[in-house]
C-alpha cells in the first residue's frame, strides 16, 4: 500500500508541489546570471527576490543545498575551489583511513561525506548551525589528516 502512494506521487509530482525545487531553480537562474564569481556570500535572498516568478515564498535565506548555494553565491570557480578542497581533505582523510583504522578518523570521514551528499537538502554554508557542523568537520578532518600524514613522512 505505501509503495503504490509513493509511486503515485512520484508520478504526479510537479516542480510547483515542492517549494524547493522552486529555490533549485532559482538558484540556477542566479547563477546563469553571475556565472564566474556568483552573486556573493549570503547574497542569495536578495537575488532570488529579483529573479523569482511567483511570491516572496519561493525565497528564502538560502537554497537548501549545499552545492546550489555555492554555485549561486560563489559561481563556478568558487565551486571548483570547493570541490577542490574538499578532494584534497577527504583523499588525506581516506589515506589515513587505510592506513590507520582509527574510530575518530572514521566517524570525521562519514561525517563529512554525510555533510556534502549532493541529494539532500541542508542549512547554508555560511549562517546557519549546519554551516558550523560543517565547518568544524571540515577543519578536524584537514587538521587530523595532515598532522598524521605528516608524521608519518617524518618518520620516514
Amino acid at each position: 500500500l505505501r509503495a503504490a502512494e509513493t509511486m503515485s506521487i512520484v508520478k504526479n509530482f510537479k516542480s510547483d508541489d515542492n517549494p524547493y525545487f522552486a529555490l533549485f531553480f532559482n538558484s540556477i537562474t542566479i547563477f546563469e546570471k553571475n556565472v564566474f564569481l556568483g552573486s556573493g556570500p549570503r547574497s542569495f535572498r536578495d537575488e532570488c527576490l529579483k529573479v523569482a516568478n511567483k511570491t516572496i515564498l519561493t525565497c528564502r535565506n538560502h537554497p537548501h543545498n549545499l552545492y546550489f548555494e555555492i554555485v549561486s553565491e560563489m559561481g563556478i570557480y568558487g565551486l571548483f575551489f570547493f570541490i577542490f578542497i574538499l578532494w584534497k581533505i577527504l583523499h588525506n582523510s581516506f589515506k589515513l583511513l587505510k592506513s590507520n583504522n582509527n574510530n575518530i578518523t572514521l566517524i570525521n570521514f562519514v561525517s563529512i561525506m554525510i555533510l556534502i551528499f549532493p541529494l539532500k537538502t541542508s542549512g547554508a554554508i555560511f549562517s546557519t548551525f549546519y554551516g558550523n557542523y560543517f565547518w568544524f568537520f571540515l577543519f578536524f578532518s584537514y587538521l587530523f589528516s595532515n598532522c598524521r600524514i605528516d608524521k608519518k613522512k617524518t618518520d620516514s
